[in-house]
């Protein structure tokens, strides 16, 4: 057995050494291959090993941070090495230090730090069979340059994390961007998706627990799923919850301690804060403003809709909010739509931050909020924990072959 192991293992270092050899053939004249950190694997999933590595070119006029970075992958194509890949990192980010390579889950990791600003930055990609081509899965990056911050997004699921860390600020979110489909018919709001238009939208399945985590007991207990639609005058939602135990409220008084959905936006965006209130504003620091718009939608014992603006406060009005519910089986749905001058006096917008939150009572006889989920990780009123609705799919980014340019 311990033969036949290092038999394999010096197959696979046979094997790994000449893919290494073939790849060297593909780096141009002048160049330095970090043969090292090359990775050796199955990228599209053809039976056949495939390689990543990085090739550089040093700058004489700088002692440190002084290379010029590409990344280089080939498929195995008829024995052959087919290139696939062969640039510089996107948007000029090269630290000019060492990149480093790994493989995980089917997701090729490109990492840089730049340990003198503690900066990072973090590419994953994935082979996209479709269009023969990798496209950048998840992105990753930080550092103290930027004021203590760090970030991570992952294009295929729409989720994302944001942390600030300055001083005496330490506050991270956790969201799931939501995508709104543009509406071709019409939709009549009833509580049931059964309109040709809520087949076409992405579902948004994530959810986070934010608030009362010892009392949620499973799925079944609070979760959510959400789509979105919109046209010039409205966004559209349609919002499914389970809960095996409803707990509806007699009126408006109530909506707070029993069974209801809330919506948060921020209508504060750049142009208002720079052009307005001429200042840039940031989000970390803010709470409660002006702009922190906060309403609740729920339906009455007596099958009434309730909905209220609870935030900002001078304006707790009817937000307009047309709502329809159905409760079938332990899952509540609600479809309502949404005014955009609520969200915008300007109308349709690309984007906005926004969250849904589920409040969920199960105590019938002494009603009281137990758990809150929601689309991020919600803080009560601080618009930096909102997550986003987009009125597009953003289009992928792919890694190509890019000409060599000089250094």
């Amino acid at each position: 057995m311990k033969r036949l192991l290092a038999v394999t293992l010096a197959c696979t270092q046979f094997l790994g050494a000449s893919i290494i050899n073939d790849a060297l053939k593909l780096v141009p004249d002048g160049w330095t291959a970090d043969t090292e950190g090359a990775v050796v694997a199955d990228f599209n999933s053809d039976g056949d090993e495939d390689i990543a590595i990085v090739y550089y070119a040093l700058d004489p006029e700088f002692e440190i941070e002084n290379r010029t970075n590409r990344i280089l992958v080939a498929l195995s194509d008829d024995k052959k090495l087919r290139r696939v890949v062969d640039q510089g990192l996107p948007w000029g980010e090269d630290f000019g230090v060492e990149i480093n390579l790994d493989y995980v889950d089917g997701i090729l990791k490109v990492f840089q730090h730049r340990g003198i600003m503690h900066q990072f930055n973090e590419w994953g990609l994935t082979w996209d069979e479709t269009a023969q081509m990798f496209m950048e899965r998840t992105s990753a990056w930080g550092g103290i340059a930027g004021l203590g911050s760090s970030g991570y997004h992952d294009a295929l699921t729409g989720t994302g994390s944001f942390e600030k860390v300055w001083d005496d600020v330490d506050i991270s979110v956790e969201y799931a961007d939501i995508y709104a489909k543009e509406v071709k018919g019409e939709i009549t709001i009833d509580g049931k998706a059964t309109e040709p238009d809520w087949e076409k939208p992405r579902e948004c399945t994530h959810y986070w627990v934010n608030w009362g985590s010892e009392n949620w007991g499973d799925e079944a207990d609070a979760s959510m799923r959400v789509k979105a639609l919109y046209d010039p005058a409205h966004i559209y939602l349609f919002i499914e919850v389970a809960d095996d135990d409803l707990v509806l409220p007699n009126d408006p008084d109530d909506l707070l301690n029993t069974d209801h959905l809330e919506l948060w936006i921020d209508r504060l965006t750049p142009d208002i804060s720079t052009q307005e209130l001429d200042y840039v504003y940031n989000d970390w620091e803010r709470k409660a403003d002006e702009y922190t718009v906060q309403i609740a939608v729920a339906e009455s014992k007596e099958g009434k809709v309730l909905s209220e603006m609870w935030l900002p406060e001078e304006d707790i009005t009817d937000p307009g909010v047309n709502v329809g519910f159905s409760y079938d089986n332990r899952i509540l749905t609600a479809e309502l739509s949404l005014p955009w001058d609520v969200i915008r006096p300007s109308g349709t917008v690309d984007y906005f931050s926004f969250s849904v939150v589920y409040s969920d009572s199960d105590n019938r006889v002494n009603p009281k909020q137990e758990t809150l989920i929601g689309t991020s990780t919600v803080r009560w009123a601080e618009p930096f924990t909102f997550g986003g609705l987009l009125t597009f799919k953003p289009e992928p980014v792919y890694w190509g072959i890019e000409p060599l340019e000089d250094y």
